[in-house]
């Protein structure tokens, strides 16, 4: 699953990589690398990957919990947290999708 994170804010090159640690709520942390792009609005975004072994555990934890903490590993990039509020009516839609498909 691709996953897409995005802030006016944030100074940001195309294609450039960035290490980040994702938190959800109190759970162990995510650690990850995303890739540098821009969305058509201007503002700067991070794409990255969740593996199929760990897309289970990263919706559990999305669907369940209230706040998601950013952290950008050795970069001048500031932090970010965002409310997650409903989302988990958003993975269940979005599970629901899924085994449509299969």
């Amino acid at each position: 699953m691709t996953v897409q994170l995005g802030s006016d804010r944030w100074k940001l090159k195309d294609g450039a990589k960035q290490k980040i640690v994702m938190r959800f709520d109190r759970h162990s942390p995510w650690n990850a690398v995303g890739t540098g792009f821009h969305f058509k609005d201007g503002d700067a975004g991070l794409e990255l990957s969740v593996g199929v072994k760990n897309l289970e555990t990263f919706l559990t934890e999305f669907a369940r919990s209230r706040s998601l903490r950013i952290e950008f590993d050795g970069s001048n990039v500031e932090g970010w947290t965002a409310d997650l509020t409903g989302t988990a009516a958003v993975t269940e839609a979005f599970a629901n999708c899924v085994q449509r498909r299969l």
